[in-house]
């Protein structure tokens, strides 16, 4: 579905990181690897632009899709997350 290559989109503009994929949720984490100010606000706007996508996808296909959307903001200490061509490493600890 083309509508979630705009997801990809999205993370570029608002400089969010994609985790990973699983069942029904999109991880994706903003203000990694480097701390930025407005990362809470990225983070509402990935959601928000999410939605509008899924919705999309439910009316062209006709089809009932659905994403749980959550947010969850603070300090993370350290980090290591295997993104398939290397591994990305944050955190004040390393």
């Amino acid at each position: 579905m083309n509508e979630f290559n705009l997801f990809c989109d999205f993370f570029q503009q608002l400089q969010c990181l994609r985790i990973k994929l699983l069942g029904d949720c999109y991880y994706c984490v903003s203000g990694l690897p480097r701390a930025r100010a407005d990362h809470a606000v990225c983070c509402v706007e990935m959601g928000l632009h999410m939605i509008e996508a899924i919705q999309s996808v439910n009316k062209k296909t006709q089809v009932d899709l659905n994403m749980r959307i959550g947010i969850h903001s603070g300090s993370v200490l350290c980090g290591v997350l295997d993104l398939g061509n290397g591994s990305l490493m944050f955190g004040h600890m390393m």
